[in-house]
């Protein structure tokens, strides 16, 4: 099903963390495949990597199947003012009608594309439209409206639904909302993620993770009534 196809992974961490690990099962399988064929196995191969390593892709050559991480945490343009450790230096800078060319320009070139998103916006930023500021979530010190991170995400997800409608590409993926990468505490103090198979619910949705799911179901919704 896979052959001479090229799938995209876009979006935040939780994307990476999806690439990772699909790209050791499919690693492993064919590892398995080519011992059975007493045939050379054959490597993964990395072909691309962006100047800060968060966009690569792969490929499997004997399929010619390629798989790749483009990394964008809004998928609209953002402006990102924090260290390698994610620690913010100032709020982030929200476009909320432009979406961001680093997946818009190769959207055309892929079969597959799944999205993932969400975490990043409980983030303080600034939103702007038509490049004027409307407002902001989390600002105290910008004596700006406070809109809440929720009009930020509906009005994303609104303009990149609108474009996957219109675009008539059929291979797309929405990955709605999860729960934390780890447990206990978060990921620079002391978190853990020792889980070895998949949840199944037995993980509490808290109330800010429920508000990103809401509206996403809601504008997919809206989506899929348009197309």
């Amino acid at each position: 099903m896979m052959w001479s196809k090229a799938w995209a992974l876009v979006g935040d961490s939780i994307s990476l963390n999806n690439v990772q690990s699909l790209l050791c099962i499919l690693a492993k399988i064919l590892f398995f495949w080519f011992q059975c064929q007493m045939l050379e196995v054959e490597q993964l191969v990395s072909f691309y990597h962006d100047e800060e390593y968060k966009c690569k892709s792969w490929r499997f050559p004997s399929y010619n199947f390629s798989m790749s991480l483009i990394w964008s945490p809004f998928l609209v343009e953002a402006a990102i003012f924090e260290d390698e450790n994610g620690v913010s230096s100032s709020e982030v800078e929200l476009h909320l009608d432009k979406l961001d060319s680093k997946w818009t320009d190769q959207y055309l070139d892929f079969d597959y594309i799944s999205f993932s998103i969400g975490k990043w916006f409980l983030k303080s930023a600034i939103y702007y439209e038509n490049d004027t500021i409307l407002g902001c979530h989390s600002c105290p010190k910008k004596n700006l409206t406070e809109l809440g991170f929720n009009f930020a995400y509906c009005n994303a997800l609104k303009l990149v639904m609108n474009f996957i409608v219109s675009s008539n590409h059929k291979g797309i993926f929405l990955r709605t909302f999860t729960p934390d990468h780890f447990e206990n505490m978060e990921w620079l103090n002391g978190g853990t993620c020792k889980r070895t198979t998949p949840i199944k619910g037995e993980m509490e949705m808290k109330y800010l993770r429920k508000m990103l799911r809401d509206v996403e179901l809601d504008e997919v919704g809206k989506a899929a009534t348009e197309a």
